[in-house]
């Protein structure tokens, strides 16, 4: 999933929304080696596992175009 980042974010607070716990910060560092500086606008992939409390209340809605085709 992406987040945008907000601003006064910093990645422990990132960690703690989508992972219930500030010390997990280096997944999402990890995730995104591109970004240098967290700055209001940026986008960060965060990988969402089965521990992750944020992919428990989450659903996953998917599309489907007049061809039959998905999109998600």
């Amino acid at each position: 999933m992406f987040y945008t980042v907000e601003d006064s974010d910093t990645l422990p607070k990132i960690a703690e929304k989508f992972y219930g716990d500030r010390i997990h910060w280096q997944i999402i560092y990890d995730a995104n080696p591109d970004v240098i500086v967290l700055v209001p606008g940026v986008e960060l992939f965060i990988p969402l596992d089965s521990y992750s409390e944020f992919q428990s209340e989450c659903e996953i809605i998917v599309l489907y175009d007049n061809n039959g085709s998905h999109m998600l």
